[in-house]
């Protein structure tokens, strides 16, 4: 069982100073976007923000260009999706998965779509179904707001845009923003379904919020840290949505069905603890692979995370919870650990122990990283001021 006491490793020096350049990176590609004016939510909260003061603004305008006039959307295909934020954020969230959007199979899934009168577009249920979710937005949001910050802390706002769009892989997904494919198959024109499934992904944005400002150290073994995370993140996020159903029902949600079935429910810790116990011993690229496939498509983080939450919240209750969320992944696993018998804790290894002496050096490395990388961003920011001048 994971000891959340335990002092960390120190990380080889090449290593910390590559991890310094990387967070660097990270914070300079977020600032560049923000200052660019790319639409969604900011990496930060705002300051002396509160939960139910967020700001959640709804946007459609792919999807009535898709609907207005397809056949122009589809003679631009490069225009729109440059153009339109909820295709761009569709590209980068595919980018950060591993694949890209086939262009070939979108056209496919827009072309009889295209193929009706403008008339039968507008009586479509994808339209109709659009309809409902714009029409209602304003009477959605105080209701979604007051249940989303139950789960969060006081001071995490959820300010996000909510774009909404059609024909793309994903039926929702929290990249830039809040993206929202209105004609996945998988909603069955349940605009319910989706409103259900925006309070997870709005969850989702004051999670991030989070991060910042973590209590706990990560792991030093940063993929296997990201495998905790997604199991707090998803499972606690699919919790939330679980228990808005009275608000917002979703009849053909799937991983509420799972999440009920306690043979499924221990199935995905099982799956989850395989993976824990693979981390070590497989490589990266693969790790990768199956924490995609198992985690993610075959939803274990999501059910196996949600059952975590659900225990945590109604052994240890509400702010036991939230706590967890303060400090971060480890916190989460050690919480839930404390509450179920020894073979059904989550275990796993660590990364191997450092030569001792080497920690004060790995932190000075580190700091050489982190340094080196601003003074890149400074000397960039300045050649580029420069030409523009």
């Amino acid at each position: 069982m994971f000891n959340p006491n335990r002092p960390l490793h120190a990380c080889h020096r090449i290593s910390c100073i590559l991890a310094g350049l990387s967070t660097c990176f990270s914070m300079w590609v977020s600032l560049m976007l923000i200052a660019g004016g790319v639409a969604g939510f900011t990496p930060l909260a705002r300051a002396g923000s509160s939960c139910l003061d967020s700001e959640i603004t709804l946007q459609s305008s792919a999807l009535e260009r898709l609907v207005e006039d397809p056949q122009s959307v589809l003679a631009q295909e490069t225009r729109f999706w440059e153009e339109e934020p909820a295709q761009r954020f569709t590209d980068a969230w595919a980018e950060s998965n591993g694949f890209t959007i086939s262009r070939t199979k979108w056209r496919k899934r827009v072309q009889p779509f295209l193929e009706l009168n403008a008339q039968a577009r507008q009586d479509s249920d994808l339209n109709r179904t659009a309809r409902r979710l714009i029409d209602g937005h304003s009477d959605f949001l105080p209701v979604a707001l007051e249940h989303v910050c139950l789960f969060l802390p006081e001071d995490v706002d959820t300010d996000v845009t909510l774009y909404l769009t059609a024909f793309i892989p994903p039926r929702a997904f929290v990249t830039g923003g809040i993206v929202i494919n209105v004609s996945a198959p998988y909603w069955h024109h349940d605009a319910s379904h989706i409103r259900n499934s925006l309070i997870h992904e709005i969850w989702h944005v004051g999670y991030s919020h989070l991060r910042p400002r973590r209590e706990e150290a990560p792991l030093d073994d940063g993929q296997l840290y990201s495998m905790l995370e997604q199991l707090q993140n998803e499972g606690t996020a699919t919790y939330v949505g679980y228990q808005a159903r009275d608000s917002f029902p979703a009849a053909g949600e799937e991983d509420y069905r799972m999440l009920e079935s306690e043979s499924t429910r221990r199935e995905k810790l099982e799956a989850v603890q395989g993976l824990l116990v693979r981390a070590t011993s497989v490589s990266a690229k693969k790790l990768q692979r199956l924490s995609w496939e198992i985690g993610v498509e075959r939803r274990a983080y999501y059910i196996a995370g949600a059952h975590m939450a659900e225990t945590i919240d109604r052994e240890l209750g509400r702010q036991e919870l939230i706590r967890t969320l303060r400090e971060g992944p480890r916190s989460f696993v050690a919480a839930y650990d404390t509450l179920v018998p020894a073979n059904e804790q989550l275990t796993f290894q660590e990364a191997p122990d450092r030569p001792a002496g080497s920690t004060r050096l790995s932190g000075w490395a580190w700091l050489i990283g982190l340094a080196l990388g601003v003074l890149a961003a400074i000397v960039f920011l300045r050649l580029r001021r420069r030409a523009r001048g």
